[in-house]
């Protein structure tokens, strides 16, 4: 089959054979979007080509507008080959784009998304130029208007989304968007607006700019409910997307959508097909004219279009789906900006019946997904036919890993899934992603079980805490890491009012929270400090003749560690927070669960492991994992310190009998420690140099810890750890 590519300098070399030596080096197809609208200055002969397709080039300044100034010109007859050989004369250099336009563009989007781009009083600035990658671009995107100009096209298109959404301001849905600036813009919008809803950002592998600033935009709105992608909805994406029992509330579809129309051919109507019936409801962007006659003539032999063709196109696709009954009607709005018609044209597609078939389940267990009226999903077996309660409103694990997550949220997405619970049966399909967090909800389950599963671990972390604390028969020293709201602190300090209980915590707004509820209950020993708990922390508590009794580090702070550190450095902060106390309690993922989540998360490193691939629970740990808590501590910690530790795992009892955590705690006890400590904490404040020699001894009965002064040798003994 032949590609229409394009790369750098050789454009106007027109169409490439899939053999050819620029196909070989991996030139991506060119949409029929990316020729429609040239850059710059047109030839005569180009522009009569152009006229007599339909598509009319009328200048104002740099910027080019469509318009399609006679229909009849539209019903001329020509070959598929003769077409193609217009196409490729119609290529064009395409502009190259600055090393600040990422930036520059992120901003911009920033502006509207916060509603602030409509302001008519500012400066009339041009979008940065796209990037010769960028070729899959809409109607509207490709002209370069003033960025008033496309702010209105975006006002436009978001007045339709806003009146179809707006009344689901407190309801969860979730919402994909595929396609450039224009559909990335809107998911961005939608999730800041509807901080309820679940938005899949996709967005071309070309597309690199846009996947730059977009994710630039994201971090800076602190958006948690949005995941986006840079990938392309190739065949093999959207077939096995379609496979799976999901079905998506609302998709936002560019022209980008039909950038497989030449590969594919007649083939593509069922391409399409498969791409609507992802979501119950889908607004896609209407071709330009050039665009439909194109496909018209590639699929039919035939130039002859309206957008009533494109209509039928459009329902002959969600036929081949498995679609029995839609509603597909054309949105349209017009408005005038400095002398240039900018035109809207979308079609508001809406399944009504459908049935697809779906897998089950990991062991590919088929049922079938029917869509009936008004809006119920069911799925289908010869055994049952149940609600499926997630549809519109969470999206599988499942769809998102074949979707391929970016490195930053499988990393949150596998620290998300190290909270879960561990279920009989494990599989992608059965767990969801939902406003921003992982839950998990069988296919067939007649709920999502959204009760918050970190209350229910923290109050299992306390009661294992408080079994352990109370073999201590003395008053005591405590410290926690990343204490969070003082969910742990605040009740062992009730248990234990003779005790010390410090809390440190880098979240200003959490430990002012935590703050004023130690006051409000009157723990007045539990003391808050505002402080990160890092690798500079550690390193003055360990040269500090500070020594704890106990101190805890979460789940939360370990997975940080865990995901975000180098190796290096993970290994020498274990090593000094085992060094700065006498007994070190941290909330780790347990054996099981880690060898769950590595064969989710990452299939190919657990395949090189061991061959066979389950989900079930109980063919987990795999061998690899077995006592990986111990293997850890005993492999990763690190620090200048002479220390001896004996270290063992408790796992939690508290919750209902059917629970299995997916996490353990990893008790580590000083035998023998000896480390050089300075006169006191933070000494570097006053420059005080005096050295001490600190030493810890301990067994199962009893322990005592002593500072040996360097200058001297004189004996310091510690009577008490509280």
């Amino acid at each position: 089959r032949r590609l229409l590519a394009v790369t750098g300098d050789d454009t106007e070399k027109g169409i490439l054979s899939t053999d050819s030596p620029a196909q070989q080096k991996g030139v991506n197809a060119l949409p029929m979007d990316s020729l429609a609208q040239p850059k710059g200055g047109t030839s005569k002969k180009k522009f009569e080509t152009k006229k007599k397709y339909g598509l009319w080039l009328q200048h104002h300044g740099d910027h080019a507008v469509q318009k399609n100034p006679s229909s009849d010109s539209a019903k001329k007859s020509v070959s598929v080959k003769q077409l193609l050989t217009k196409l490729e004369n119609t290529l064009t250099e395409h502009g190259s784009e600055s090393p600040d336009d990422s930036q520059q563009n992120g901003e911009y989007h920033k502006d509207l998304v916060d509603g602030k781009g409509s302001d008519n009083n500012s400066a009339p600035t041009s979008p940065p130029t796209a990037s010769p990658l960028q070729r899959l671009r809409s109607m509207r995107e490709k002209t370069q208007l003033p960025k008033d100009v496309g702010t209105s096209m975006f006002d436009a298109e978001w007045s339709v989304v806003q009146s179809s959404i707006s009344n689901k301001k407190k309801k969860n849905f979730t919402v994909l968007t595929y396609g450039g600036d224009q559909q990335t813009l809107l998911g961005t919008k939608i999730a800041r607006m509807f901080p309820n809803t679940s938005v899949l950002t996709v967005i071309p592998s070309a597309y690199h700019s846009t996947f730059t600033s977009h994710r630039s935009m994201l971090k800076s709105l602190s958006l948690s409910n949005v995941l986006s992608f840079s990938q392309d909805l190739t065949p093999e994406v959207v077939t096995s997307l379609h496979s799976l029992p999901d079905l998506l509330h609302f998709q936002f579809l560019g022209v980008e959508a039909f950038q497989f129309l030449v590969p594919l051919g007649s083939d593509f109507v069922h391409h399409l097909g498969r791409i609507l019936t992802l979501a119950r409801t889908t607004f896609l962007e209407v071709p330009s004219p050039f665009q439909l006659s194109t496909g018209v003539a590639l699929l039919r032999g035939e130039v002859e279009m309206n957008l009533g063709i494109f209509r039928g196109f459009v329902i002959a696709a969600l036929k081949s789906a498995g679609v029995t009954e839609s509603s597909v009607s054309v949105i349209e709005q017009n408005k005038r900006t400095d002398g240039s018609l900018n035109e809207l044209k979308l079609l508001n597609i809406t399944v009504l019946r459908m049935t697809r078939t779906v897998n089950l389940d990991c062991a590919d267990y088929e049922a079938s997904l029917v869509v009936s009226t008004p809006f119920r999903v069911t799925l289908k077996t010869p055994r049952e036919e149940k609600t499926l309660v997630r549809a519109g409103v969470s999206v599988s694990l499942a769809f998102l890993l074949k979707l391929e997550l970016e490195k930053e949220e499988r990393s949150r997405l596998f620290g998300n899934y190290l909270e879960l619970p561990l279920h009989d049966d494990m599989c992608p399909l059965h767990i969801v992603w939902k406003t921003g967090r992982l839950h998990y909800c069988a296919t067939l389950a007649d709920k999502i079980h959204s009760h918050s599963m970190a209350d229910l671990n923290d109050e299992a972390m306390t009661e294992l805490l408080k079994e352990q604390l109370k073999k201590e028969k003395k008053p005591f020293s405590f410290i926690e890491y990343e204490s969070r709201k003082g969910q742990i602190s605040l009740p062992l300090a009730a248990a234990f009012p003779n005790s010390t209980f410090i809390s440190l915590e880098s979240d200003k707004k959490w430990a002012y929270e935590h703050f004023d509820r130690v006051k409000s209950k009157k723990l007045f020993n539990n003391a808050i400090g505002l402080v990160p708990s890092d690798s500079a922390l550690l390193r003055k508590l360990l040269e500090s003749p500070d020594f704890m009794r106990f101190q805890f580090l979460g789940l939360n702070r370990f997975l940080m560690m865990i995901l975000e550190m180098p190796k290096k450095e993970f290994g020498t902060m274990l090593g000094q927070l085992f060094a700065t106390g006498l007994t070190t309690l941290v909330q780790m993922p347990s054996s099981q669960a880690l060898s769950l989540a590595f064969s989710t998360f990452f299939p190919s490193l657990v395949q090189f492991l061991q061959s066979q691939k389950s989900f079930l629970r109980e063919d987990h740990p795999l061998p690899f994992f077995k006592e990986v808590e111990l293997r850890l501590a005993a492999e990763s910690a690190r620090a200048d310190v002479t220390n001896n530790v004996t270290a063992s795992v408790i796992k939690p009892s508290y919750g209902p009998p059917d629970l299995v955590h997916s996490w353990q705690v990893l008790k580590v006890d000083i035998r023998n420690l000896t480390t050089t400590v300075n006169h006191h904490f933070d000494y570097e404040l006053d420059g005080h140099s005096r050295k001490y020699s600190q030493i810890c001894l301990s067994n199962k009965t009893g322990w005592q810890v002593y500072l040996i002064r360097k200058s001297d040798g004189f004996k310091i003994p510690f009577n008490a750890l509280h």
